[in-house]
């Protein structure tokens, strides 16, 4: 056995629970909840047949150019030179997105040297209910994006100490920026964090300084050198990702406090601001980072630059670890009213409170989360437009399933959620909606010659969201050649 502490130990084993729940949950289906997930396999295998990221995509509306960072689908590639590729879809963003428990445990202990609260932010950190939700059954690039960003803020907090850092936070910078636009948010962040230095007469080490405009190089200078295109096409609307009018609402929902309570958790979001109005008044430089952080993200919601829900997840990780100084307050003020064993007391409350506004909520919404993976018959409708259906056909689906067609039936869509130079993306989605709502079979046609369409794919969740398609009742026009879910073959 390994000499290991205590401590060590039950930080391993609060890793296996959280990424053993997760496979609990992802290997209940073959298939995926986000439809995303299926244009990252369509991507990641190509780069295992070429060689090379997709340039040219041939399915995804038709035909068109697309725009994207393949980093993540490299990683995912690398990963599939050991293992198979269905697995390396399932396992391994489970497997960065659980190292997420291990770095709030190394934050947190920066922040509170205290190993027992370190251990609690690093459990809380696993069950964050968005987070577990929006990264579990999905190819979610957040899976690496989350942990390797705290990475570098610990990083920034561990450098007051340690200079021997500054490599891993130069290497890891580089393959930050890379992959997504979002991760704008933590320069923001660090800019905020040396305004709060500032406002207090803190000085800001050298080499911190250095790093934070290192970061914000790199970040402008790969999110240009990638989207300088889309940027050319849709100017400063590529901020929105070319999103469709009618889908902008689901994209920017607004999110309420009881939502904010669900998603994130009861306990990071009242002993996070409780440790964040400690911090300040105690003047903790590490609250403050962990604040620009938070102020980043706001702002960024605020602004409308990010989804609510990915927002939400930045905001959870850093609510979580700033909660142990909130948590520590808490303690603290129950010592003082002298109740008669206030560990067990203490104890009690805590352990209640992961149970019921964490582990129980995300184990809720990961049963809902799985219902909405495509099933078996699903895939056997696929199986048969990809064997069946004439080559090069244009099958359509819903928005939200236009991945899941080119890649099981390897026929084109007429859209799906990559909407980036995307063409007429506001128009295709009002046509789709059309097409599936309307009453009027000689609408419903002429849109369907508008884009070529020669199968029409009518699943379960199609009916639920749109109700029963009368038209398709006409022979003449529409031939069902899939049972259930329906494929219909236009013959008009």
């Amino acid at each position: 056995m390994l000499n290991l502490k205590r401590e060590t130990w039950i930080l391993i084993a609060i890793f296996f629970l959280v990424f053993i729940s997760r496979l609990f949950f992802i290997f209940q289906s073959p298939t995926f909840s986000d439809d995303s997930a299926y244009m990252t396999q369509r991507y990641t295998e190509n780069i295992v047949e070429t060689g090379e990221s997709l340039k040219y995509d041939p399915l995804s509306y038709g035909g068109r150019n697309v725009i994207y960072s393949p980093i993540f689908d490299y990683i995912l590639w690398f990963f599939g030179l050991f293992i198979p590729l269905s697995l390396v879809f399932k396992i391994i963003p489970q497997l960065f997105i659980s190292s997420l428990v291990i770095i709030v445990y190394l934050i947190a202990k920066e922040v509170k040297s205290n190993e027992v609260l370190a251990l609690i932010a690093a459990l809380l950190s696993g069950f964050i209910p968005i987070i577990f939700l929006e990264t579990l059954n999905s190819i979610s690039i957040y899976s690496l994006i989350i942990p390797l960003m705290f990475y570098l803020v610990y990083i920034m907090i561990k450098l007051e100490r340690d200079d021997t850092l500054i490599l891993h936070f130069v290497i890891f910078s580089f393959l930050l920026a890379a992959l997504h636009p979002s991760v704008f948010l933590l320069p923001l962040a660090l800019i905020f964090y040396f305004m709060f230095m500032v406002s207090e007469s803190f000085s800001v080490k050298t080499v911190k300084k250095e790093l934070m405009f290192f970061l914000m190089f790199l970040v402008l200078l790969f999110q240009f050198l990638i989207y300088k295109k889309a940027f050319l096409e849709h100017g400063w609307d590529i901020i929105w990702g070319n999103i469709p009018a009618g889908y902008i609402s689901s994209y920017f929902s607004k999110v309420t406090i009881l939502d904010m309570l669900y998603k994130v958790g009861v306990l990071p979001i009242v002993f996070g601001f409780v440790g964040i109005i400690t911090g300040f008044y105690r003047k903790k430089e590490n609250i403050f980072l962990l604040s620009g952080v938070i102020m980043s993200t706001l702002l960024l919601l605020w602004l409308r630059f990010i989804e609510p829900k990915i927002g939400l997840m930045f905001l959870g990780v850093a609510l979580t670890v700033v909660s142990i100084n909130g948590l520590d307050y808490f303690y603290n003020y129950l010592l003082k009213t002298k109740i008669k064993k206030v560990d067990k007391v203490f104890s009690f409350i805590l352990i209640s409170g992961i149970i019921i506004f964490s582990i129980i909520p995300s184990f809720m919404g990961a049963y809902s989360t799985m219902q909405t993976s495509q099933t078996e018959e699903d895939i056997s409708a696929m199986n048969w437009v990809r064997t069946d259906s004439s080559e090069g056909a244009v099958v359509l689906g819903d928005v939200d399933e236009g991945g899941f067609i080119s890649e099981y039936g390897n026929r084109k869509n007429v859209m799906d959620p990559n909407f980036l130079l995307a063409p007429d993306a506001s128009i295709r989605f009002d046509d789709i909606t059309t097409i599936y709502s309307t009453k009027s079979e000689t609408k419903a046609l002429d849109l369907m010659k508008k884009y070529d369409i020669k199968y029409m794919y009518v699943s379960d969740k199609t009916i639920e969201k749109y109700g029963e398609i009368q038209y398709l009742e006409d022979e003449k026009c529409f031939k069902r050649m899939h049972k259930q879910p329906a494929v219909y073959k236009i013959l008009c």
